[in-house]
């Protein structure tokens, strides 16, 4: 099986092109056939050794989350597919002993994928998986409709633009935050308003917000506080240990909300997923498409920053 990934921590340089054992599934998994698959913040944050204390010390390691194909084989205990299906999902790759779906195979379980949505191509199913549920998973906590007053930071990366457009079709007032070049594509995903990051002082000149979603995980709690109503809700993607005590009290004595998310994926996820697109409630955004030979080069634009929706890996 052709692959890549690493065989130690480190920079992207530690990425290599990896040629490994077919994949062997057994009665509780599915082999599926890679055919594209995305890049995500939390890839290159396994390969630099991030999280180590979870991935662990056994290499080769094959990165990647995301990814869309065709099941190949499952096993004896699987009920809800069979060969042939065309599926996504994401594979939990900062678990010990996972590997990714940067490869021509993956090996999932049942409940990390769904049909694919029929009306949409391999490319656009790989790119929805960790951004889209990243987004929603906090949201759906929430009460949000057309009073609603919101701030999506990095709002039109692989999160902020699920964000934004979830927002939007629920009604909300939603204020982008990016670079001025993404003016018009934040436009474009239904934003009111947009603020240049680089000018982020002009926050404090507008109106108070009902959510703070920093997508970006980079806001500084003082400024979230200053923009912030007080009855309402934080939302992160990289909640820092501060936050996360403040959070705690507030939940306690009352107060702004803060809420940690993450795209953990899951099968009843994937089909609401698949219901939002099928409804046209949401829209894939893909920035790059890499051929698989250039994955590496992929990890280089998705870490060099700016990207407008996904950066997808096509086998």
């Amino acid at each position: 099986m052709k692959a890549f990934g690493i065989e130690k921590y480190g920079s992207i340089n530690e990425m290599k092109y990896l040629e490994l054992e077919d994949p062997v599934v057994n009665n509780r998994q599915i082999l599926v056939e890679v055919k594209a698959s995305s890049v995500n913040p939390v890839d290159w944050k396994v390969r630099n050794g991030q999280m180590k204390l979870i991935t662990g010390k056994k290499f080769p390691k094959v990165l990647g989350t995301d990814f869309s194909g065709v099941v190949k084989h499952v096993g004896k205990e699987i009920t809800k597919f069979k060969a042939g299906d065309v599926v996504y999902g994401g594979v939990p790759v900062w678990l010990r002993g996972r590997n990714g779906a940067n490869a021509e195979y993956v090996v999932v379980k049942e409940n990390e994928i769904a049909l694919k949505p029929s009306g949409i191509s391999f490319e656009e199913a790989a790119a929805l998986p960790v951004g889209a549920i990243t987004a929603f998973l906090p949201l759906q906590k929430l009460k949000i409709n057309a009073t609603t007053r919101m701030l999506v930071n990095g709002a039109t990366g692989g999160v902020g633009n699920f964000a934004v457009q979830l927002a939007k079709a629920e009604g909300a007032n939603v204020t982008a935050v990016c670079s001025l070049r993404n003016f018009d594509f934040a436009k474009q995903l239904g934003a009111d308003l947009m603020i240049d990051y680089k000018t982020n002082n002009k926050l404090f000149s507008t109106e108070s917000f009902d959510i703070v979603y920093d997508a970006y995980g980079k806001m500084n709690y003082e400024t979230i506080k200053r923009i912030l109503r007080k009855n309402g809700t934080y939302i992160t993607t990289l909640g820092s240990p501060k936050t996360i005590v403040i959070g705690l009290i507030n939940s306690i004595f009352g107060g702004r909300k803060i809420l940690t998310t993450n795209g953990t994926v899951k099968a009843h996820l994937l089909e609401w997923l698949s219901d939002l697109v099928t409804n046209n409630k949401i829209k894939v955004y893909i920035s790059q498409v890499f051929p698989f030979k250039k994955t590496i080069e992929a990890y280089e634009a998705m870490e060099k920053g700016g990207v407008q929706g996904k950066i997808v890996i096509k086998n």
